[in-house]
């Protein structure tokens, strides 16, 4: 249930982008986490009129407004889009 999005191709999980250049084994708490590509990244996706929402327990994103935490959701980030809006022909 917390991953049903994924099977709908509407939400991605993201990697943790490190300071060093690589992503993922570490949490938003590590020295290593580079908040600032983050921040940019999180930015960049909603900007896109198709943005949703964003998930990642980083306490000084989630102040900014651009992230919502959720259980198990330190160590990567939920990203989700609104549904296609179909055209009927």
């Amino acid at each position: 249930p917390v991953h049903h999005g994924h099977e709908a191709g509407m939400a991605s999980d993201i990697r943790l982008p490190r300071k060093d250049g690589n992503v993922g084994g570490i949490v938003v708490t590590d020295q290593a986490f580079d908040r600032a590509a983050m921040r940019a990244l999180i930015q960049a996706f909603r900007a896109q009129p198709m943005a949703s929402r964003v998930f990642l327990n980083d306490e000084t994103l989630i102040d900014e407004g651009l992230c919502q935490a959720v259980a198990g959701h330190h160590n990567h980030a939920h990203f989700e889009i609104k549904p296609p809006v179909r055209v009927m022909p």
